[in-house]
């Protein structure tokens, strides 16, 4: 038996890992338990299974770190790549910090009201970020991310697209919808994950400003979004900073904003490597010289093997 908790005692700071939703009868709760397992094979230091409110409706689970961004650099990405597997999508607290945020919400808001930006009836777009600000390089270019997307994707995956999103009041809201490329697939092929989708919210996500909704395990097998329309499905509430990781065939929309204020994201698209991206690379004397960037672009390819032999 344990004693009362000690007032004094301060406790550490947490990173959220994944929440599960306990009176949903489709939430996975063989996979929240296999996140559990793979913390504690890990040697997290500690795992917090908390209720949020009286009622119990939600379990976080948290992991606890002398510094949680240090801690989501190493071993947060393997489990988010499992969780993306196994529900199509998974969340990341605190990706990028307030002081990044800041920096990318002010090239953000230079961008949607210049040159380069694209009105849109559902939004604003601006193209290949990373050729406007280094602030946009260091996102992409991200060592979390990039063990990430290496263990969804395989070595030498591709930047598909790299785009601004603002959601302006009142815009039209999405059809629930695939994305890229299993959006282009006549016949749809069914195995690995050969494409993901990230957002990057730079505003609070919010029900009122018309946060991505998402409906959890529909990209297995990968098909495209039928009548009857879901009706359950997740809401990607999240403080600004918050990356959202998506497989690109798992079924999500846009909601209305009903709010006085546009919503700003940045959309991070990567497919395997031999698929064509979507955005077609820029001269090279408009880009940034850094090599992952570089890779990511398919400007630098590995050689070619058979077996993993170079031929």
């Amino acid at each position: 038996m344990t004693g009362p908790a000690d007032p004094h005692q301060v406790e550490p700071p947490t990173t959220l890992v994944r929440s599960l939703a306990v009176r949903r009868a489709d939430d996975d709760l063989d996979s929240f338990a296999d996140t559990i397992i793979k913390l504690i094979d890990d040697e997290v230091a500690v795992v917090d299974l908390s209720h949020r409110d009286r009622r119990a409706d939600i379990i976080e689970l948290r992991v606890a770190s002398a510094s949680p961004k240090e801690h989501a650099l190493t071993a947060v990405p393997a489990i988010l790549a499992d969780e993306v597997r196994n529900r199509g999508f998974a969340v990341w607290p605190g990706f990028a910090s307030p002081e990044q945020c800041d920096v990318l919400r002010n090239a953000a808001g230079i961008l949607a009201t210049g040159e380069h930006a694209h009105q849109y009836p559902k939004s604003t777009r601006v193209w290949d970020l990373y050729q406007y600000d280094p602030a946009f390089v260091e996102m992409i270019t991200d060592a979390g991310l990039a063990d990430l997307i290496d263990d969804l994707l395989g070595r030498y995956y591709l930047l598909s697209d790299y785009s601004l999103n603002v959601v302006n009041p009142g815009q039209p809201i999405d059809d629930w919808h695939i994305d890229y490329p299993y959006n282009e697939m006549p016949t749809i092929v069914a195995g690995g994950i050969l494409g993901l989708q990230c957002v990057l919210a730079l505003d609070d996500f919010t029900e009122t400003n018309g946060a991505t909704r998402l409906v959890p395990s529909s990209h297995r097998p990968p098909c495209r979004p039928d009548e009857p329309w879901p009706t359950s499905a997740e809401t990607f509430t999240a403080e600004s900073g918050t990356l959202l990781i998506m497989a690109a065939a798992t079924w999500h929309h846009s909601g209305l904003n009903s709010s006085g204020s546009p919503r700003t994201a940045i959309l991070m698209s990567f497919v395997e490597r031999w698929i064509r991206p979507l955005s077609d690379p820029l001269p090279t004397t408009r880009w940034a010289h850094d090599q992952r960037l570089q890779v990511m672009l398919g400007l630098q390819r590995p050689a070619e093997t058979i077996n993993g032999v170079p031929v």
